[in-house]
C-alpha cells in the first residue's frame, strides 16, 4: 500500500483542499465554510465549496463512528480482563 492509499479520507480532503485554493488563487485560504462567505467567490467555486462542505462532513461522520466503535471495542475487552 503506497503513502496515499493509507490517508485516512480527512487528510485526502484536506489535500484536495489546498491544491484546490491553489489553483484558484484562494488568498489566505481558511476553513472551506469560512471561504465560502467571501465576496470575490464565483458561483462555480461556491458550488465547489458547497459539495466540499458536504464531503468533509460525510468524512468526519465517518471518522466519528470509526473512533467510537473502537472505543467500545476497547472498553469492552478492558471489562472483560
Amino acid at each position: 500500500m503506497n503513502k496515499k492509499e493509507d490517508k485516512c479520507q480527512i487528510n485526502q480532503l484536506t489535500d484536495l483542499y489546498v491544491k484546490w485554493g491553489e489553483k484558484n488563487n484562494i488568498k489566505d485560504p481558511t476553513s472551506a465554510d469560512e471561504v465560502i462567505l467571501r465576496e470575490e467567490l464565483s458561483d462555480t467555486q461556491r458550488e465547489w465549496l458547497e459539495e466540499f462542505i458536504k464531503s468533509w462532513d460525510m468524512a468526519m461522520d465517518v471518522d466519528r463512528y470509526i473512533y467510537d466503535q473502537n472505543k467500545k471495542r476497547k472498553e469492552k475487552r478492558d471489562v472483560c480482563r
